[in-house]
């Protein structure tokens, strides 16, 4: 008759292992490496006084846990900052949202007060047509010529307006000019008069 744990019957039940030993079981796990890898990691095992075998797996512990950190660190970092974008892409397009608003809002009030003058850019016939850009108007100062556009603004501190000097105050909207040269303010009023 046999014995329940004989290493003949392949049917006998695995007795289990001694509490020292439970969960100390290591896997064998193999690589290859270059020549030159391996004689580094020898190097490194006999300076450290460590078998070759506990070096390795120190390093390949050490490493796992310090890429599982980075990689934890890495996707919060991503997280977030796809979170960032998306409320400042929302926030921008409030701002800009309020500010077209508003930029309308400070136009109707303008022409209400009847600030719009109704004059119109006169351009030479002769001019227009050969180079496709108009004649300057005689009437206009002729220290905005080197303005090419005019952006819409909220002001931040308080300026005067480069056509009629009224005080254009911090919060205010306004229009910065565009060129060459120093900026010019105008005032809502003065806009509607190019």
């Amino acid at each position: 008759m046999t014995e329940p744990n004989d290493l003949n019957d392949p049917t006998a039940p695995v007795p289990p292992a001694p509490p020292a030993q439970r969960g100390k079981k290591d896997r064998l796990v193999q690589t290859r490496v270059p020549r030159e890898l391996e004689h580094r990691i020898k190097e490194e095992a006999e300076r450290r006084r460590v078998t070759v075998s506990q070096l390795v797996r120190n390093l390949l512990e050490d490493t796992v846990e310090f890429v599982g950190d980075v990689l934890v660190s890495v996707d919060d970092i991503v997280a977030d900052s796809v979170e960032f974008a998306g409320n400042v892409g929302r926030d921008a397009l409030r701002v800009a949202g309020a500010a077209a608003r508003e930029g309308r809002r400070v136009n109707e009030e303008d022409r209400r007060r009847g600030r719009s003058s109704g004059r119109k850019r006169e351009t030479s016939p002769t001019t227009a047509g050969q180079t496709g850009v108009a004649e300057p108007d005689e009437s206009r100062d002729a220290s905005l010529d080197h303005i090419d556009a005019w952006n819409p603004v909220v002001l931040n501190r308080a300026v005067a307006c480069s056509q009629c000097g009224a005080e254009l105050a911090r919060g205010d909207h306004g229009y910065a000019g565009l060129g060459d040269g120093p900026i010019a303010w105008l005032c809502g009023g003065c806009i509607v008069e190019l």
